[in-house]
């Protein structure tokens, strides 16, 4: 059973990740708590649980958020474990992209877990995790600018979807 959560490119305002956990690893439902503010495409099925909030199936559909120091366990669902690709952004860049729709956001970004996932963001993010993670990007400029416009997709979708966002967003 293996566990890993390697960096495939980083600069400082992003990070890009991958996350890889089998569901035999002994550590499988507790690794730790969130160590970036980050937005996740998961590549299997996998039942999600933060802390103080009821679990919910997370899959290639559904993008997950997730705040620095979020606490969270896993409860498997696929065979292969828990596999996703994940997107950090810096504390204050990610702040300023959700507080059009969600004005309190200020000591962390993300007041929800979950959002949907178009096509055509999931194929932008695969896009460019594998033009990164295969070296064949490292315009840190363009990296950036996607990662950006990731986070503006996926969060405009979580704020049409979730009712708290959008009274906020009716209000201001």
């Amino acid at each position: 059973p293996s566990f890993s959560d390697t960096v495939v490119y980083q600069s400082p305002l992003i990070r890009i990740g991958a996350f890889r956990c089998d569901r035999n690893y002994p550590g499988f439902r507790d690794t730790g708590p969130a160590k970036n503010d980050c937005f996740v495409f998961p590549r299997t099925a996998v039942l999600i649980e933060h802390e103080h909030a009821p679990a919910f199936v997370a899959n290639p559909n559904i993008v997950t958020f997730y705040n620095r120091s979020q606490r969270y366990l896993r409860h498997e669902i696929s065979e292969r474990g828990d596999r996703c690709d994940w997107f950090g952004v810096r504390r204050d860049l990610a702040c300023d992209a959700v507080r059009p729709i969600d004005p309190a956001a200020r000591d962390s970004p993300f007041s929800w877990h979950r959002g949907r996932c178009d096509a055509r963001t999931y194929l932008l993010q695969r896009r460019l995790f594998d033009a990164v993670a295969g070296g064949a990007l490292d315009d840190s400029i363009a990296v950036e600018e996607t990662v950006l416009l990731l986070l503006d997709r996926v969060v405009g979708e979580a704020a049409s979807v979730l009712p708290h966002l959008r009274k906020r967003e009716l209000v201001h």
